[in-house]
């Protein structure tokens, strides 16, 4: 699943454009009770950071209203791209 994740986000990654090495993206993962999850954010921001993004990490813990307030938070920051 981690791979699949991975390889999702190159797919996604090709999309932003070349010259957009620069810049935050935003990675919203539901919780850190689970190591899927743990997993998966490390790799996604792992691999955005060797395409040169700042990449801000954040778990809701499971908690729906936390992870909206984080979405709001990252919409004004003007991130490059939201990965939710």
């Amino acid at each position: 699943k981690t791979l699949a994740a991975v390889a999702a986000l190159g797919i996604a990654a090709m999309t932003l454009p070349a010259h957009a090495g620069e810049g935050l993206v935003g990675v919203l993962m539901p919780t850190k009770t689970s190591q899927r999850w743990i997993n998966d954010g490390d790799a996604v921001k792992s691999q955005l950071e060797a395409l040169g993004y700042t990449v801000d990490l954040q778990y809701a813990q499971d908690d729906i209203p936390n992870q909206l307030s984080q979405l709001e938070n990252e919409i004004t920051k003007g991130p490059k791209a939201l990965i939710i």
